[in-house]
C-alpha cells in the first residue's frame, strides 16, 4: 500500500554557481531518494534535472505520459533514463509511473519543506 510521506528540499548553491539539492526526510523504504542531487543540463522544456549519486533523478515534467491530456504537470524522483530532447513524458514510457512527485504548474521545484506523494511501504 502506498501512502503519502514528506521529503524537505533545500536549495545550496555551490562554488560554481550551480544549485545542488540536498533531499531528506523521505520514508526508510525509499532512502535512495535522500541525499545530494548534482544540476545536470536542461529539459527541452527548459527546466534543469538533477541526479543523485544512487542514479535516481528529479525533474520536471509537463504531461508524464505524453497524451498531452495530463493536467498534473509535475516534479518527479525516478530511477529510469530521460530524454533531454523530449517536450513531455521524459522517461518514455507513456505512462505516469514513478518513485515521487509533486503538482508543479510553473515549473518551478518548491523548496523548503512539502509534501510529496512517495512510493512507501506500510511494513
Amino acid at each position: 500500500m502506498n501512502k503519502m510521506e514528506g521529503a524537505d528540499i533545500f536549495f545550496n548553491v555551490d562554488s560554481g554557481q550551480n544549485k545542488s539539492l540536498v533531499v531528506s526526510g523521505i520514508c526508510s523504504t525509499q532512502t535512495c531518494l535522500n541525499g545530494v542531487y548534482a544540476p545536470m543540463t536542461l529539459t527541452a522544456s527548459g527546466s534543469p534535472w538533477y541526479k543523485n549519486g544512487d542514479g535516481k533523478t528529479l525533474y520536471f515534467d509537463p504531461d508524464c505520459d505524453g497524451s498531452g491530456a495530463n493536467p498534473y504537470p509535475q516534479w518527479i524522483f525516478n530511477n529510469k533514463s530521460l530524454s533531454v530532447t523530449a517536450t513531455s513524458d521524459l522517461d518514455g514510457r507513456g505512462i505516469c509511473q514513478f518513485d515521487g512527485a509533486i503538482s508543479s504548474t510553473d515549473g518551478i521545484l518548491p523548496s523548503g519543506t512539502n509534501t510529496w506523494v512517495i512510493s512507501c511501504d506500510n511494513a
